[in-house]
């Protein structure tokens, strides 16, 4: 099994700072939420942090083989856990980062579930604070301080398809191309800057002008849309040959490391928490890999 590593980004709505955030979630650090743990400490200008989650196992089951023997034998870990683990680092100006990933730890919806829940309930005690400031009731809190706060924390995956835009503007034409969307949505801003250069708008398009150079540019906006389930479509090259493309709409790794050894030196102290994430292996790794990627560095 491998440990991959994915790009992110955050924002967030008004009235909350990166720094205010970050004072919130230390000062909840042992508190739980969907049995996981979120920890975090700051250096440099980058958050750097682990969600832990912890697995109500109590019991597992050892396979040896010797040749063709198999061996099958109960473990107990008594009052111990499982845990998966995913650590993390992000830029608090930039708000840009890279997250650890393996089959069966947190993916990234979990991890940005877990900032949400906290920015939200960090949101509602600000305007409770306001309101109280203004003497005015959080139960029906005015306009005024609503809008103060307007907005909430989002996060998506950073998609790396350069291969897929590679292609695309190595293309002479795009005779058509099929859209399907994770929630049919045509009225998307990206959507409808394509759909205008078609012919007929549904889920497949097939231009006017097939070698209008705009209609490139607009489809690789468009692979980079959220909410895109699928997209593929036919082109011509420059040699006139046919060329049917299908974009993978799945992140590509920043890097990829061998589980069994990145776990054998993975250690955690919540009572000493700065130090166990400073020194954790797999953030040395983000860290070296944001190092040399320009998009984390702020120059892309």
């Amino acid at each position: 099994m491998n440990i991959n590593v994915q790009a992110f980004e955050i924002a967030l709505g008004r009235g909350i700072t990166m720094s205010q955030f970050y004072d919130y979630i230390i000062e909840f650090n042992n508190s739980v939420v969907d049995d996981r743990y979120l920890y975090i400490s700051r250096s440099n200008g980058w958050w750097k942090g682990l969600l832990l989650t912890a697995k109500n196992i109590k019991a597992f089951s050892r396979m040896q083989r010797m040749g063709p023997h198999i061996t099958l034998s109960p473990e107990n870990l008594d009052d111990s856990e499982l845990a998966h683990f995913n650590y993390f680092i992000l830029h608090e100006e930039r708000k840009r980062g890279l997250f650890q990933h393996y089959h069966g730890a947190a993916t990234m919806n979990g991890f940005g579930f877990q900032l949400k829940h906290r920015y939200n309930t960090l949101k509602q005690e600000m305007i409770s604070q306001a309101c109280a400031r203004a003497g005015e009731s959080a139960e029906s809190p005015p306009v005024r301080i609503k809008r103060q706060y307007s907005g909430s924390l989002s996060y998506e995956i950073v998609l790396r398809r350069t291969s897929f835009e590679s292609l695309v503007q190595e293309l002479r034409k795009v005779k058509n191309v099929t859209v399907q969307f994770k929630e049919y949505s045509p009225n998307a801003r990206p959507f409808r800057t394509l759909a205008s250069k078609a012919s007929a708008v549904r889920h497949r398009l097939t231009f006017r002008n097939q070698y209008s150079g705009s209609i490139k540019d607009d489809l690789i906006e468009l692979s980079r849309f959220s909410g895109l389930k699928d997209l593929s479509g036919v082109g011509i090259d420059r040699n006139d040959f046919e060329h049917r493309f299908k974009l993978l709409n799945e992140p590509e790794t920043l890097g990829i490391f061998d589980f069994n050894e990145i776990v054998l030196e993975t250690q955690f102290d919540s009572n000493r928490i700065p130090e166990s994430i400073e020194t954790a292996p797999m953030i040395e790794k983000l860290e070296e890999i944001a190092s040399e990627d320009a998009w984390c560095m702020g120059r892309l």
